[in-house]
């Protein structure tokens, strides 16, 4: 853990970017580890949206409150805000920090996620052409649809 917090946008997106790059190099390296052809396999029923999910609920920019209301007080929480909405609100025994937390966390799972999509053209999309696979998943958070789509080359 460091005692740095989220500071603007900015710093919100590259920590993300970092995550969604952490993600693409474990997958890929699962599937070279276990030599896997298909490597829709190793995608199967969306693993790397799963380590986004795991990757924002363990951030320490969501479990720790004051990195959290960091996040609410410096950032766009545009799909934070969605986040918790669709979860049906903060309910009846929801704190400040629990909100703060849940916000926190549905925007960095976003922008996680926006990542990975816009890596899809790049990284991902290279990996698996090399691997000479078709693949296609979607994910849904909140009102964000994002596609995921690798054609053969």
């Amino acid at each position: 853990m460091t005692n740095d917090i989220i500071k603007n946008d900015c710093q919100l997106n590259q920590y993300a970017e970092s995550a969604a790059r952490d993600i693409v190099d474990k997958i890929a390296g699962k599937a070279l580890r276990e030599n896997l052809l298909d490597v829709a396999a190793v995608i199967h029923g969306g693993e790397a949206c799963d380590m986004a999910h795991e990757h924002a609920d363990g951030s320490e920019h969501v479990i720790y409150y004051y990195k959290a209301h960091a996040i609410c007080q410096n950032c766009d929480t545009e799909n934070g805000e969605a986040f918790l909405e669709d979860i049906g609100g903060p309910g009846k025994d929801a704190t400040y920090n629990s909100i703060a937390t849940t916000i926190a966390f549905g925007e960095l799972h976003s922008r996680i996620l926006r990542a990975l999509y816009e890596m899809g053209s790049s990284k991902c999309t290279t990996f698996l052409i090399i691997m000479g696979e078709t693949v296609a998943f979607a994910t849904a958070l909140g009102t964000i649809f994002l596609i995921f789509i690798a054609l053969e080359a």
